[in-house]
């Protein structure tokens, strides 16, 4: 049966439709005239938006070969009124009609036309909320292109975008992607792509969020940002003193109460290890408190790492809590309900604030009764 007679039995069995519909769905699967396709792009538009959720309309438009010749439209026409029509009708189908989703990707296997679409300057942003409905599959972004295309998305998609009565917001969008980019691959695919985030400073951009976005757009952030560390472990120095700290715990707090991923807190505990011996340093600072033979040891890799460690600062920067909570009471709350597996790593927290509290307390006395050990032994070990 050739596409003109299908679509014609199709409809046939009703007079609602009218003819210039029947007309214009025939032309989309049949014609090769690009001018003609657009044209009926816009007769088919325009009976959707008059007779919003028909279901003889739906049902014409969600004809797999309906959909296919829509997409040839879209692969073609360079024309962003026509493009941005044929955006917002496919969103339209993909919220009725899961099957239009599989159409979609069947039919762009390597996502070619988002891709170009995502290079458009005015149409990326609605083209990005497409791609999202369609839930594509890490294994079909094969391009270099993904990771610079979906930054700019993150960027700038702040507004809620409108496809006729479709809304989403292309952050969520961008996040979508950015997971999939960065933990459905294999590893090597997903590191690679992590570092790229991060060449592109996509670390300002997932800070950002983190400070400004809804929680959902806060732990997709949490999330994307431990997988850059995981990548490249030398961009924890530079989180750790950006980023905003109090904004990290409101997320705990609020991200514990929903009952959310934990994000916030893997983050926390990622950027708790940027330097292994400041963890030792702490302890035999405390320890030197009653054993004076230690503080050398203190004094000795306080000395190797200059003086100043990286830890210590986070740890001072998380100290006044969020919104009148303290910090150690918002860990030790957490480690009550926490489940069984994140109990170790809030315990490791609390100890850490809890020893940087104890070195507060005690630095000077430990400055004045280590100088004599000091002053004997040092030179002995260095």
């Amino acid at each position: 049966m050739s596409k003109i007679n299908y679509i014609k039995s199709k409809n046939a069995s009703s007079s609602v439709l009218s003819s210039d519909l029947v007309e214009a769905i025939t032309t989309i699967c049949s014609s090769d005239i690009l001018t003609e396709c657009e044209f009926a792009i816009r007769v088919v538009t325009k009976a959707w938006l008059n007779s919003p959720g028909d279901p003889l309309i739906e049902e014409a438009l969600t004809q797999s070969i309906v959909v296919q010749g829509i997409l040839e439209v879209l692969f073609v026409s360079t024309e962003d009124e026509i493009l941005e029509l044929i955006i917002s009708i496919l969103a339209e189908l993909i919220t009725r009609n899961d099957s239009i989703r599989q159409i979609i990707l069947n039919s762009d296997p390597q996502l070619e036309l988002f891709v170009r679409l995502l290079r458009s300057t005015s149409l990326f942003l609605k083209a990005s909320v497409l791609l999202y409905l369609s839930k594509p599959m890490a294994k079909q972004m094969i391009s270099s292109e993904w990771v610079p295309l979906i930054l700019r998305v993150l960027e700038f998609g702040d507004k809620l975008q409108t496809l006729f009565t479709v809304q989403c917001s292309p952050q969520v969008a961008a996040f979508y992607i950015l997971d999939q980019l960065l933990n459905g691959f294999d590893e090597d695919k997903n590191l690679e792509n992590a570092r790229q985030v991060l060449s592109l400073g996509g670390l300002t951009l997932l800070m950002k969020r983190i400070d400004d976005g809804e929680i959902h757009e806060k732990e997709n952030s949490a999330l994307i940002i431990s997988c850059c560390i995981r990548a490249e472990g030398s961009c924890r120095s530079y989180l750790a003193e950006n980023i905003n700290k109090s904004s990290l715990l409101e997320l705990i707090v609020l991200g514990r109460k929903q009952n959310s991923s934990g994000y916030a807190l893997s983050l926390l505990f990622e950027l708790l290890h940027l330097d292994r011996y400041v963890l030792l340093i702490n302890f035999f600072s405390c320890v030197s408190f009653f054993f004076f033979c230690s503080n050398f040891l203190y004094r000795y890799c306080f000395r190797k790492y200059n003086r100043r460690t990286k830890i210590l600062k986070f740890l001072r920067g998380l100290k006044d809590g969020w919104s009148g909570l303290n910090t150690m009471h918002i860990f030790f709350i957490y480690l009550q309900k926490a489940p069984l597996e994140e109990r170790p790593l809030v315990a490791v927290i609390l100890l850490m604030l809890d020893l940087m509290v104890i070195h507060s307390t005690y630095n000077c006395i430990y400055e004045i009764i280590g100088y004599t050990q000091l002053c004997n032994f040092e030179t002995k070990f260095i």
